[in-house]
C-alpha cells in the first residue's frame, strides 16, 4: 500500500507517518522476498487490508526490524492489524506502541506464523479487537515476549490479551503485565492450545473471559506449560487457571481472588505456590458505563498501576533459587 520491498532489498526507513493506506496486504509496508527491513520512530495510522498487515506484512524469508514506532487504528481482515508476520521470517520489535488496531482475523495488534523466534520487547499493546488474540496471536513458532504491556484487548473467542495455538509454540512469555483483556469464550488473559509456553515473572491481573480461565486458559498442550514467579489475580470467569487435557507446571505463584475458584479442571497449586491479596498500588478496573452487570462485553477497561505495594507479601516469594538473566529488572 505504503511502501513495497522485495527481492533482496535493504531498506532503513526512519521519522514517516504512513497513514491512510490500503491494499490486500501490508497497508502500511510489505516485506518480502529475502528482503531485510529496518524501520525506525515511524508511525502506521489507519491503513486499511483486506488480507494481513494492516501496518506491516513481513513474509518469505524476510526481517525486518521495527524500533520505537506507533501503531494505531489500522484494519485487517484476516489478522496482524498492526504486525503480521509469516512462514520463514524473523522480526525484532521493540519499544512500540499499539492502540485500537482492529482485525476480523487473529491477532488485533500483532500475529505470528512460521517457524521462526520472533522477539516482542518493552512494547505496550492496548486496544486492540480480533477474534482470537486481541493483543498477540501465535500460530506457530517459538516467539519471545518480554517487559510489555499487555492491556484492554478484547477477542471475540479465546485469548484477550495472548492467544497461542500450535505444536511447535515454544513461547516465552516473561516479565509482562497482562492485564484487563476480555474474551467472549476462554483466555482472559492468555490462551494456549497444542501449546507449552514458558510464563515467568508476569502480572496476569483483572482479566475477564465468558467461559474459563480469566487468566490462564490450557488445553489439550503436548507438553505442559510452566508458569513460574507470577501472579494471576483478581480475573473474572470460572476460574483463575484452568487446564483440560493439560497438566501445566506452576511454581512459586501467587493465585489469589479470581471469581469462581483460583485453580479448575486439571490445573491445581504447586511448589511454592501462594495465595494472599497482591497488595497492587492501584489495580485497573472494569467500569460498567451501561449499567448492565450480566454483561461483560460492553465495560471498558480503566488501566492501574500493577507495582506492589512495599508491605506486599509477594515481594521475595519467588522460587529462590531463581538466577535473573543479566539485563533483567527486579522492579519489585
Amino acid at each position: 500500500g505504503g511502501i513495497f520491498a522485495i527481492s533482496n532489498s535493504d531498506p532503513n526507513i526512519s521519522r514517516c507517518i504512513i497513514r491512510n493506506n490500503a491494499a490486500s496486504n501490508g497497508g502500511g509496508v510489505e516485506c518480502t522476498s529475502y528482503s531485510d527491513m529496518t524501520v525506525t520512530n515511524c508511525v502506521f495510522d489507519n491503513n486499511i487490508v483486506s488480507g494481513s498487515g494492516g501496518g506491516v506484512r513481513c513474509r518469505d524469508h524476510s526481517s525486518v526490524v521495527l524500533d520505537s514506532c506507533i501503531f494505531t487504528n489500522n484494519v485487517s481482515n484476516n489478522g496482524g492489524s498492526g504486525i503480521s508476520c509469516g512462514d520463514y521470517t524473523d522480526a525484532v520489535i521493540r519499544d512500540c506502541k499499539f492502540h485500537g488496531n482492529v482485525s476480523s482475523g487473529n491477532g488485533g495488534s500483532i500475529s505470528i506464523g512460521g517457524s521462526s523466534n520472533h522477539i516482542i520487547v518493552n512494547c505496550t499493546i492496548t486496544g486492540g479487537i480480533s477474534n482470537r488474540g486481541g493483543g498477540i496471536a501465535c500460530l506457530s513458532g517459538s516467539p519471545t515476549i518480554s517487559y510489555c504491556t499487555i492491556a484492554g484487548n478484547n477477542a471475540h473467542y479465546g485469548g484477550g490479551g495472548v492467544y497461542l495455538q500450535g505444536n511447535d509454540i515454544a513461547a516465552i512469555i516473561r516479565s509482562c503485565t497482562i492485564s484487563g483483556n476480555w474474551a467472549g469464550e476462554q483466555g482472559g488473559g492468555i490462551y494456549c492450545e497444542y501449546s507449552s509456553p514458558k510464563i515467568n515473572n508476569c502480572t496476569i491481573g483483572q482479566n475477564a473471559a465468558i467461559g474459563k480461565g480469566g487468566g490462564i486458559y490450557c488445553y489439550s498442550t503436548l507438553l505442559d506449560p510452566v508458569i513460574k514467579n507470577s501472579i494471576v489475580s483478581g480475573n473474572s470467569s470460572e476460574c483463575g487457571v484452568y487446564a483440560r487435557y493439560s497438566s501445566p507446571i506452576l511454581l512459586y505463584n501467587n493465585v489469589y481472588g479470581n471469581a469462581g475458584s483460583d485453580y479448575s479442571g486439571w490445573a491445581t497449586a504447586g511448589e511454592g505456590d501462594i495465595s494472599v491479596d497482591p497488595c497492587f498500588i492501584n489495580p485497573g478496573y472494569w467500569d460498567d458505563p451501561c449499567n448492565t452487570p450480566g454483561n461483560l462485553s460492553d465495560d471498558v477497561w480503566v488501566d492501574g498501576d500493577y507495582h506492589l505495594h512495599h508491605d506486599s507479601l509477594c515481594i521475595n516469594a519467588g522460587d529462590p533459587c531463581f538466577v535473573p538473566d543479566p539485563c533483567e529488572i527486579d522492579m519489585d
